[in-house]
């Protein structure tokens, strides 16, 4: 992947959701999640086009005034026909996908995704991001990053494992098109920090987050 080569920055949007009746629309602080996101990503300082897809023609209204690039899709894609559906609409792209629910990741964090991948693409396909978790997990009743039949551990002390959030992807668009999948098949964990990490999946997440604005100022 080249560092001049213009990356394809895709952000979904809908009018309503899981987290609240007016979607990617709901306010934060003074502008609203999707409004917010667009801002994250014009400041990125590298080629780029940006594209908001959605059915929503309001959405596509406000997208308009900001001059920001629509793909028009249809209702209830599925998760894997809209990954399809973008990948179709390039070709030999690279694809950076960012959710609005991920609204402290700063456009520097972004950046040094973006140049990390640069960096190393040859050696990877795609990247995700993810957070470090020092937990005690099971899957299946089975633990599996401790061993229960020995003595107790502290958890600074266990495996991390990696969450993978919902922030961001770069994946390429003919992998995206033939797969439907934002995973490639050597893909790159790039490591957020907690802060930076915070995902809205409800609305008690977009209540309690609200509060944490100021800090992402701060940073």
């Amino acid at each position: 992947m080249s560092k001049n080569k213009k990356i394809i920055c895709i952000v979904p949007a809908l009018e309503k959701n899981v987290y609240s009746e007016k979607g990617d629309l709901v306010s934060w602080g003074d502008t609203t999640l999707l409004e917010w996101k667009l801002s994250q990503i014009k400041d990125l300082n590298f080629s780029k086009e940006i594209y908001v897809t959605t059915p929503s023609k309001k959405i596509a209204k406000i997208c308009k005034r900001y001059n920001i690039k629509v793909l028009i899709r249809k209702k209830n894609l599925q998760l894997g026909q809209l990954h399809k559906f973008i990948g179709k609409k390039f070709n030999n792209k690279f694809i950076l996908w960012l959710n609005t629910t991920s609204p402290f990741l700063t456009s520097g964090i972004i950046e040094k995704f973006v140049k990390k991948f640069q960096k190393m693409n040859k050696k990877y396909d795609s990247a995700f991001t993810y957070l470090e978790l020092q937990e005690y997990f099971f899957k299946n009743n089975v633990p599996i990053n401790f061993i229960p039949n020995k003595p107790a551990i502290s958890r600074r002390n266990l495996k991390p494992l990696k969450q993978v959030t919902g922030s961001l992807y770069l994946i390429s668009s003919n992998h995206l098109k033939k797969t439907g999948s934002l995973f490639g098949y050597k893909p790159l964990g790039f490591q957020l920090d907690w802060f930076s990490s915070l995902e809205i999946k409800s609305i008690s997440n977009l209540e309690n987050y609200r509060f944490l604005i100021s800090k992402y100022f701060k940073r």
